[in-house]
């Protein structure tokens, strides 16, 4: 299974921009999971996507954002109308858990929580949680930086019986590597978004608090399930 089709690469340019949009319409079409999301973000939003082939606006800056770090789009959705979409779109994904939830938020750690099978694996091993943990975009704060790495101060998830968010402990990620560079050089006491091993993007305060809040709507509807289970 492929978490993010065209790698960290790929996010760096879909959250960041980087590349522009030639290198985001290259991560679109290559990670299938997220067209569901960018095409309900972007009918929410009035604009036309994939007509006669083209894009249309499911690529435009503000509706890749609000799948990945989340920002106001995300309100217009109906999410039990966006529940339905998504059980018909990922029938075919083993292991999700999306018949045992009763809503839905169209952003990646939503996808990462309910579509993959790991949620489902929790409390079999440490495995599943760290896959949550690092395909999930997450937030952390640079605490030192040097040629091609940096140590960030994140909260990781911790898993008992329910999903949280954990004490701040320090990581370190890559922000260039060979013929790689996702995100500008960063700087102590810079907010970054983390995916995978990888810093993508820098964080303004509301991206920020986007990110906050619906990494917390995606908690709250998978921890629904899981009381459910138990």
């Amino acid at each position: 299974m492929a978490h993010l089709g065209g790698g960290a690469s790929g996010a760096g340019a879909a959250v960041s921009g980087v590349g522009e949009r030639q290198a985001t319409e290259q991560w679109a079409r290559s990670f299938d999971g997220a067209w569901p999301y960018l095409h309900a973000i972007a009918g929410g939003a009035g604009r036309a996507g994939l007509s006669d082939g083209r894009l249309g606006g499911l690529l435009d800056p503000d509706i890749v954002e609000a799948y990945w770090l989340g920002n106001p789009l995300l309100d217009n959705l109906d999410p039990h109308a966006l529940l339905d979409q998504l059980r018909r779109d990922f029938a075919h994904q083993t292991g999700h858990i999306l018949d045992g939830i009763h809503h839905a938020c169209a952003h990646h750690t939503f996808h990462v929580l309910t579509v993959y099978p790991w949620t489902r694996l929790l409390g079999r091993g440490p495995a599943a949680l760290d896959i949550l943990q690092k395909c999930r975009i997450r937030w952390g704060t640079v605490t030192a930086v040097d040629s091609t790495s940096a140590t960030i101060s994140t909260q990781p998830l911790t898993y008992n019986g329910q999903i949280t968010l954990g004490n701040p402990t320090e990581e370190t990620a890559t922000w260039r590597g060979p013929g790689t560079t996702l995100a500008p050089r960063p700087r102590p006491g810079d907010q970054v978004a983390l995916h995978w091993d990888w810093i993508c993007s820098s964080l303004n305060a509301t991206q920020l608090d986007a990110l906050q809040h619906y990494t917390d709507v995606s908690l709250g509807i998978a921890n629904e399930w899981l009381r459910g289970r138990g």
